[in-house]
């Protein structure tokens, strides 16, 4: 069950960074005609591809009701904050992320905990392989750079 919750998690948590990598936008062309019925100006309108006109593709009934996600992450401040938490306040990636995580408890129900590991960054790896080689199942994700996982 905890797997199954750590793979739909993260696929939701993922699915915004895929559609803003998508090259579909759209323009509509919009043009102003004289009474000769020449072209005067033209204009193109973008529509901008969000969430928002983009649903999910997780069953609509789908709801963990409260259940706890226990993420293990890099316990740097900046990572805290730009990775995991976010906050509201104006910057743009911190909106992002504070939203994201609003956004995915209530699409699926959920109550993401966020656990700080280590700061130190050849910490941090040792301490998912110890948590890894040991068979914990304390959490249901780790979050970290792959760059410094790989390492170890």
């Amino acid at each position: 069950m905890k797997k199954t919750i750590a793979v739909i998690l993260c696929a939701a948590m993922l699915m915004p960074l895929f559609s803003a990598c998508s090259a579909n936008n759209t323009e509509d062309t919009a043009q102003n005609i004289d009474s000769d019925n020449s072209v005067v100006s033209q204009e193109a309108v973008e529509t901008e591809i969000s969430r928002a006109n983009i649903p999910d593709n997780l069953p609509d009934g789908l709801n963990f009701n409260g259940e706890n996600i226990n993420i293990y992450h890099f316990g740097s401040e900046s990572s805290i904050k730009y990775d995991c938490v976010g906050e509201m306040g104006g910057d743009v990636v911190l909106d992002a992320v504070y939203n994201r995580n609003i956004a995915v408890e209530d699409r699926l129900g959920v109550k993401i905990n966020w656990i700080a590991g280590s700061a130190e960054w050849d910490g941090f790896p040792s301490e998912v392989l110890m948590m890894l080689q040991s068979g914990s199942a304390d959490y249901d994700m780790i979050f970290e750079e792959s760059s410094r996982l790989w390492q170890q």
